[in-house]
């Protein structure tokens, strides 16, 4: 009796109709940025060191103390292979250097609030963090970003993307990432 009460639970289960997860849907996109223009140049602290009182025309800071920036603002124009990635990008950054190079700061932590204003409606908005890297040849900066959309066709969804910059031999901006919608909507 047992073993038939517990072998019709086990089908009752079984053939239930189980409930649905909805799949996140992914779409990947990526584009170029630039070129960039500052729009506030924040303050600088020298630590180790005084200001020089020629930013931004020259070193901020006396040689070897470390540079720290903090609110320098700046905006790019995005294309990007999707839409609902191209538009004003602003950038809101600090980051601490090891000292002013001639490619300006030198390597360091930057990470700062981001924005998307998108051409078509709606805004990305949240975070981007990475490297500066300055050596003979230029500089490299590796960003990763994470927004989320409100507004337009971007309401609810979420954008993550690396962007890799790279002066001055091969001046460019690109990024790579994807879209999610949350739940397949």
């Amino acid at each position: 009796m047992k073993l038939q009460l517990v072998l019709i639970l086990a089908a009752i289960v079984v053939l239930s109709p189980a409930p649905t997860m909805a799949q996140a849907i992914f779409t990947h996109v990526s584009g170029t940025a630039g070129p960039d223009a500052f729009i506030a140049l924040g303050t600088v602290e020298c630590p180790g060191g005084s200001p020089t009182g020629l930013f931004p025309f020259g070193p901020p800071c006396t040689p070897g103390s470390r540079v720290n920036i903090r609110g320098l603002v700046v905006q790019s124009q995005w294309v990007a292979t999707d839409s609902r990635v191209t538009g004003v990008f602003t950038n809101v950054f600090s980051g601490n250097f090891d000292g002013w190079t001639q490619w300006g700061p030198g390597s360091g932590h930057v990470w700062g609030a981001c924005s998307l204003a998108v051409t078509g409606g709606g805004l990305w908005s949240g975070t981007a963090q990475g490297y500066r890297t300055v050596n003979a040849d230029g500089v490299s900066v590796a960003f990763h970003i994470v927004m989320h959309g409100t507004g337009g066709s971007i309401e609810g969804l979420h954008l993550e993307l690396d962007l890799i910059a790279t002066a001055p031999a091969a001046t460019s901006e690109t990024f790579t990432g994807r879209i999610l919608v949350p739940g397949g909507k």
